[in-house]
């Protein structure tokens, strides 16, 4: 048995049914379709920041090949600056301390080892960081660090 008699009964019903849940289903439709494009925003946003770190990180190791450590030094803080949270920044932090140590400063390598400890959350770059940090104090004589 049907509940309504006529078509224009049941038309009465669906306009009631959408006079009262209407606002609640498009909001629900456009909530939908921002919390789709937003993440989806979102993760082409994350993809173009690791390209970006990638190039820049590229750029560096390029110029660290050719020998023009003032363009990696400069590459290298600017990807530090740029991403320091990325595994590329605590890489550009690896290479300017090995690339100052090269050129005989060893107050710029303890820092930027230190740096890494304190920044990376990668534990094989950390235990890296921590043993060459632990050869630059040795090498100043400073047994208690």
């Amino acid at each position: 048995m049907s509940v309504y008699d006529t078509e224009e009964e049941q038309v009465e019903a669906l306009k009631k049914w959408w006079k009262d849940n209407g606002r609640s289903i498009i909001g629900g439709v456009v909530l939908g379709l921002g919390a789709v494009f937003g993440w989806q925003a979102w993760n082409q946003h994350q993809d173009q920041t690791a390209a970006s770190a990638s190039l820049r990180y590229e750029k560096m190791s390029q110029a660290l090949q050719v020998g023009n450590g003032e363009s990696a030094l400069k590459q290298g803080e600017k990807i530090i600056a740029e991403w320091p949270d990325s595994a590329y920044g605590v890489l550009a932090a690896l290479d300017i301390a090995k690339l100052k140590l090269d050129q005989g400063d060893t107050a710029g390598p303890q820092a930027k080892y230190e740096w890494v400890l304190g920044q990376s959350t990668d534990s094989s770059l950390k235990q890296v960081a921590r043993l060459r940090l632990v050869r630059v104090l040795l090498s100043n004589g400073d047994l208690d660090g």
